[in-house]
């Protein structure tokens, strides 16, 4: 968190009408803001470099299995970023892969800004979040 204790983010891989909806929305919320957009690999590496974010907010406009690898690569330079995952689908062993990538949270669903807001702070509190997720998940995070 910043200074003034608001939550920083980065969006990777949104579209434009996406990011610029969220920026708009997330003007309203006191804490949490949005600090830079990347739309490609090397340019998000770089970005959450420099801006050290909470939260690395994923959209699958960027392959599930090039996400799995930005993951590993953004957390292994920063392990107190906070990766969070929106995928409308994703079958049950991809699930499996982006838990173990370091994936603090994941989103299977088209979730309400009320639901993402909340997803967001859960993940800052140190705990991770996967929801809408068919297959069961156990208290450690792993799919069983």
């Amino acid at each position: 968190m910043d200074f003034n204790g608001k939550i920083r983010i980065v969006s990777v891989g949104l579209s434009r009408v996406v990011n610029d909806s969220l920026e708009i929305l997330l003007k309203g919320q006191a804490d949490i803001k949005i600090i830079g957009q990347a739309g490609f690999e090397g340019d998000a590496i770089q970005l959450t470099e420099q801006l050290k974010p909470d939260v690395v907010l994923m959209g699958t406009e960027i392959p599930v299995a090039q996400c799995i690898e930005l993951s590993r690569e953004i957390t292994s330079g920063n392990a107190d970023i906070k990766i969070l995952l929106i995928s409308l689908d994703l079958p049950r062993h991809i699930v499996k892969q982006i838990i173990h990538a370091g994936f603090c949270g994941l989103i299977l669903e088209n979730p309400t800004f009320t639901e993402l807001v909340h997803t967001i702070k859960i993940l800052c509190r140190n705990r991770k979040c996967l929801r809408s997720v068919e297959a069961d998940v156990s208290a450690t995070g792993s799919v069983v």
